[in-house]
């Protein structure tokens, strides 16, 4: 189980454990502002995405040492124009993490860009646009909770 405090702190807790273990994420003490938009559990581990769409990867195994360390870059792009807000979401889909770019105006979304996070090379200049989900559904939620899903007909 996972629990967030806006805007950084992270914490977990495994069965037979006496109370919830902090996540380090304050990579350096100057970023201690930085604000986490989502976290997702993909292929056995806990991944953050920041408000500049850098992905951190929390290491666990250790409750007395546990750290985010970053596995993406934050973006140089931003894939919509700066005069819109934005929010981002971590998902799992079909096997890929997947980050969902929305971004929206003063009273509607605008929009969504639906990117898969390259966690193979570690860098947002390898982006990847998603342009078609298939058969699949993404639900996003603010409380860490997107999921997909492949419906049946």
């Amino acid at each position: 189980m996972v629990s967030t405090s806006y805007p950084r702190e992270f914490a977990f807790w495994r069965p037979k454990d006496n109370e919830w273990t902090k996540i380090s994420s304050a990579l350096n003490p100057r970023e201690a502002d930085r604000r986490s938009y989502d976290i997702a559990y993909y292929k056995g581990q806990f991944y953050i995405v920041e408000r500049d769409g850098r992905v951190l990867v929390c290491d666990i195994d250790d409750p007395k040492n546990a750290k985010a360390r970053v596995a993406v870059t934050e973006m140089t792009m931003d894939p919509v124009s700066m005069d819109h807000f934005r929010q981002f979401y971590l998902v799992e889909s079909a096997g890929a993490l997947l980050l969902v770019f929305r971004f929206w105006g003063t009273s509607r979304s605008l929009g969504f860009r639906v990117f898969e996070v390259p966690l193979s090379t570690g860098n947002w200049s390898d982006l990847e646009e998603i342009h078609s989900l298939g058969n699949r559904a993404l639900f996003l939620s603010f409380n860490n909770s997107s999921f997909s899903i492949e419906p049946s007909f």
